[in-house]
């Protein structure tokens, strides 16, 4: 199956939590992402496997640390770019839920943003640097073409960053942050 992919590359990513409670909280909301593919029976006129009527049931069934996030560490840039296009050449698992986020921790980016967040005295003429020299971390959203009809999903990632007003949402303090999962 075709697949879509975006990409947003950040200094920092937040927890995999935090990403959890975005997708149970708002991406499961929407029945499209709940959908599961199902292959052709014996009875079946259709060549190809079909999206169900049926909605996956966002509980039991669907574990979103497991079906719906991956977490990858590298070591720098090069291996974040390594890394998105092995992920970008891989096929999509029909027996998968048919959408996955790929968090991408770069552990130069971790260590110069801990350096940063530790120097509490900023000098502007050091804060000056060439973009190709700045380590970051990646966000990948792969999506089967099936249900990601351009527009639509456009409007989708749109609601995970915005609140309810439509304006830009605070990005949470990471530090702050707990887990829901009481077993932690």
């Amino acid at each position: 199956m075709r697949k879509m992919i975006g990409v947003g590359y950040m200094r920092k990513l937040a927890p995999a939590e935090y990403l959890e409670g975005i997708i149970r909280d708002r991406l499961l909301n929407y029945d499209r992402l709940r959908r599961a593919v199902v292959p052709k029976d014996a009875s079946s006129t259709s060549v190809s496997p079909v999206w169900c009527t049926e909605f996956k049931d966002s509980g039991d069934d669907l574990d979103i640390k497991k079906d719906l996030i991956s977490i990858h560490h590298v070591k720098d840039n090069k291996e974040v770019h390594a890394l998105i296009d092995e992920i970008g050449n891989t096929y999509i698992d029909i027996d998968k839920p048919q959408w996955k986020f790929h968090l991408i921790y770069n552990e130069a980016a971790i260590k110069n943003n801990n350096n940063n967040n530790n120097n509490n005295s900023h000098d502007n003429n050091n804060d000056e640097h060439k973009s190709e020299d700045i380590e970051y971390c990646a966000l990948l959203w792969r999506v089967s073409h099936g249900i990601s009809d351009g527009l639509r999903l456009v409007h989708i990632v749109e609601e995970l960053f915005t609140d309810e007003k439509g304006e830009p949402a605070k990005a949470p303090d990471i530090g702050k942050l707990k887990s829901k999962d009481k077993n932690k």
